[in-house]
């Protein structure tokens, strides 16, 4: 969603008019500095406000936005009609993505739980714009899908003590191999945890992977452990 081409439309559509920046301003309760921020492009109108400004402009919210299909995502969110999507009438993922700079966290919490992104490295460009809650329901329903692959694409905007349970998972189902590119965001005590069951019943060889991020005592613990049970 594109602010200066927005902003365009809007002072365009004001002109035609014959419409000041102030009786704009008046008409909506906002300042003239605000249809000014608007109009260069340098803010966006709340969305809850499009509707109105179409009104005062008399035209259409998809032409205001200029967007057919991300003008169907708003109107759809705004009226709370995600309901409508299934799975042969899902918007496609880059005009979510378009739009959701402009959405509420709940907002994008609904819509997205309404459309499931094909993956979660799809699901990344969207992440912070969702909620904490939302995003890890969808990363627990990775291991389901066996997508877990893609976490280390949303790992920053996890909690720490889900990363933590969603580590213990992989391991036990994958094997701690599967760990390599969520190391950095588990704890060093989980993974200590996770590296001290590998040497009791694996190869100290599989512990290459995360030994960067194993804390430098436990690992000297653990290859003295290996060693010793060798």
């Amino acid at each position: 969603m594109n602010m200066h081409e927005i902003g365009l439309r809007i002072s365009t559509l004001r002109k035609q008019r014959d419409m000041t920046q102030l009786e704009l301003a008046d008409k909506m309760g906002v300042s003239y500095q605000a249809v000014s921020g608007w109009e260069r492009g340098s803010t966006m109108p709340d969305i809850s406000r499009l509707p109105e400004i179409s009104q005062i402009l008399a035209v259409s919210i998809d032409e205001l936005l200029g967007n057919e299909a991300q003008a169907d995502i708003v109107k759809n969110v705004l009226t709370q009609q995600t309901d409508v999507y299934t799975s042969g009438n899902q918007p496609q993922y880059e005009d979510v993505a378009e739009v959701a700079p402009v959405l509420k966290p709940s907002q994008m919490d609904n819509l997205v739980e309404k459309v499931q992104p094909a993956s979660l490295k799809e699901l990344a460009g969207l992440a912070p714009f969702i909620s904490k809650e939302v995003l890890g329901q969808l990363a627990m329903n990775a291991l389901k899908t066996k997508d877990a692959g893609n976490l280390i694409c949303i790992a920053p905007f996890l909690d720490k003590e889900l990363i933590d349970r969603l580590a213990v998972e992989i391991e036990a189902i994958d094997g701690i191999k599967e760990l390599a590119g969520l190391a950095p965001f588990i704890s060093k005590k989980t993974l200590g945890e996770l590296a001290a069951k590998v040497v009791n019943t694996g190869s100290l060889s599989d512990l290459q992977c995360i030994a960067p991020f194993l804390d430098k005592e436990i690992l000297g613990q653990l290859v003295l452990k290996a060693t010793l049970t060798n």
